[in-house]
């Protein structure tokens, strides 16, 4: 059944399209192509039209003791059936996380890799249903087999050039976002080879992490640089002059977030404001949500609630940034003090039921979030790469 009939007063249209469309039906690597890119919308609307039955509640004593070196991870990946997995900075193991149990698993891919300053930073579920950690200091892309814990390596041509996270495109490709290099990285796992748009960036930490936008683009978050990356797939091009102009000042956001609107929003690290892009307009907007950080590192990565809600993760502040993508508001004060402004956590992925998990970085504890919402995600929209990176 598709639509409510009028003499069923008990029917509610939005849990309907919530649970019976089509975008559940699909894989996760279709849920991203340019025919489901309006349902996709539809299906995040719906679900934010749900609301909370209450006010998110965070925790940081559920899943303890995993950090031990300091930048332990970068960003997870979420994989069907509600497991997370932690992609290692300078830890050597590759906790997995199960979201319906609200359990960790540390000893099945402990010890996997060697260890070092930044191997990877992010990672990126592909069609073949293997995961990817994106390389920054190690030389190789890192493949994990989330059947047979397997691990492999394969190693980058010209060597580690500072990708910092990375998106899969409609084409099956990887694209990694440069940081301290210069070229965007493009993976095939496919056909196991790498190749790059050279020349792209300054060498200076310009961009962190990439969000798919509906209409195929993938939008580089600028740390340093003062442009919004472009990426187009199709062509393989970049441009970085359309969304120009932007302040010369170091570190002002990491990561960045779909709305429901499909809108992104860029997480303010040392800018106080949150930055808004308009994929359809490529336009940006810093006022309507201006002064909401202390411009000191204040948040890395964001997460889109099945509320509509945003949850910016706290890298040195101590509270979770929450927006509000209907109404466009900040709300720092619901969620405070639940970070030691150490480098606390790096990006955090969506689970089941709802609750997002903050991926630890010099804070020993994984960061629960439950944000309550009436409705939650399908596996499908959970495992895309509109949600899915970092």
């Amino acid at each position: 059944r598709k639509a409510c009939d009028e003499a069923d007063i008990g029917c509610n249209p939005l849990n309907l399209l919530l649970y019976t469309t089509p975008i559940c039906e699909q894989g996760y690597a279709q849920v991203i192509q340019s025919s489901q890119s309006g349902l996709f919308l539809d299906y995040l609307r719906a679900s934010r039209a749900q609301g909370s039955s209450s006010s998110p509640v965070a925790n940081t004593t559920t899943l303890t003791g995993l950090g031990s070196t300091g930048n332990d991870w970068s960003g997870g990946v979420y994989r069907p059936g509600g497991s997370i997995f932690l992609i290692p900075g300078n830890n050597t193991g590759i906790p997995i996380i199960d979201s319906a149990s609200n359990t960790v698993n540390t000893s099945a891919l402990g010890g996997v890799v060697a260890g070092g300053t930044n191997q990877w930073f992010g990672g990126v579920l592909h069609p073949n249903g293997n995961i990817y950690g994106i390389d920054f200091l190690d030389s190789t892309m890192l493949e994990i087999d989330p059947i047979t814990n397997a691990i492999t390596r394969y190693a980058i041509a010209g060597g580690a050039q500072n990708w910092a996270g990375g998106t899969l495109a409609r084409n099956g490709k990887i694209y990694g976002v440069p940081s301290v290099g210069t070229d965007v990285l493009i993976w095939d796992p496919v056909a196991q080879t790498t190749t790059k748009i050279t020349g792209v960036g300054t060498g200076g930490n310009d961009w962190t992490g990439g969000v798919l936008a509906p209409n195929g683009k993938i939008y580089g978050i600028p740390r340093d640089s003062q442009s919004v990356l472009i990426i187009d797939p199709a062509t393989d091009t970049v441009d970085t002059t359309t969304i120009s102009g932007l302040p010369a000042t170091a570190a002002k956001y990491l990561g960045g977030v779909l709305s429901p609107d499909g809108r992104i929003y860029a997480i303010p690290f040392a800018e106080s404001a949150v930055m808004i892009i308009d994929p359809q307009t490529n336009t940006i907007d810093t006022t309507t949500l201006a002064g909401v950080g202390s411009a000191g590192n204040d948040w890395q990565g964001g997460v889109l609630g099945p509320d509509g809600k945003i949850y910016g993760i706290p890298y040195n502040n101590t509270s979770v940034l929450i927006i509000d993508t209907l109404t466009d508001t900040a709300d720092t004060t619901t969620l405070a003090g639940v970070g030691t402004a150490s480098a606390d956590w790096r990006g955090g992925v969506l689970g089941l039921n709802g609750r997002v998990y903050g991926v630890p970085r010099g804070n020993a504890n994984v960061l629960i979030i439950e944000t309550n919402a009436n409705a939650s995600f399908c596996d499908a929209v959970l495992a895309s790469a509109y949600l899915n990176k970092f």
